[in-house]
């Protein structure tokens, strides 16, 4: 498993750290991986003060299902809660574009809800430890909401594995089932980790035009 400890992917505030990795290949297999895999090689980068208005720019040129303007709130409101939880706006940002495709009304086969592709039983939950009011669970379709439950969950997941790709992987999953296997990842699993990691570099690229 490629070990990003929960330090390296924390956003710094005040320099705006993020570590990006190089990739070298996906990893296939049929079966849970039952060794470690080499680390990818990583290297520091900063973003840009201006990190928001490049990545609007870039995404508002792509084909979203959202407004112009709503894009732009979206990236206001990740800035702000990436900041307040510590984490890489990028990988938020990354997560929803893995999870959801920017679609704010996004509703899986499995019921997860949004932006950021949470279920409802696990938003109330992180709701009640936030002391956020739970009105209804259509508020999940809400940016600012789901946004924020979803960024504090993945803070949560980030401490709890200590690494970047088994916290993606029980972001999409579920923690419980990444423990089951014994914290071990299988094609999917890794797979979707790096398709995360493929939106963040796509992103950090773009972020400093």
């Amino acid at each position: 498993m490629r070990t990003i400890t929960k330090a390296a992917a924390a956003l710094t505030v005040a320099g705006a750290v993020v570590l990006v990795p190089v990739f070298t290949g996906l990893m296939a297999s049929h079966d849970f991986v039952t060794e470690p895999a080499v680390a990818k090689p990583q290297r520091r980068v900063e973003l840009p003060a201006d990190w928001p208005s490049s990545v609007f720019h870039h995404l508002s040129g792509r084909t979203i299902p959202m407004e112009v303007s709503d894009l732009e709130g979206l990236i206001r409101i990740v800035e702000k809660t990436s900041a307040r939880f510590h984490v890489n706006p990028l990988m938020v940002l990354a997560v929803i574009h893995v999870e959801s495709g920017f679609n704010p009304y996004a509703i899986s086969p499995a019921g997860s809800v949004g932006l950021m592709q949470l279920q409802v039983e696990t938003a109330r939950e992180i709701a009640s430890r936030l002391d956020v009011p739970w009105t209804t669970d259509e508020d999940l379709f809400r940016p600012e909401l789901n946004v924020l439950l979803g960024t504090f969950y993945l803070k949560q997941l980030l401490d709890r594995f200590g690494d970047l790709d088994l916290a993606l992987a029980a972001f999409h999953s579920g923690p419980s089932r990444i423990e089951a296997n014994n914290l071990r990842l299988g094609p999917t699993s890794l797979g979707y980790a790096d398709r995360v990691w493929s939106a963040i570099l796509e992103l950090q690229s773009n972020s400093r035009v």
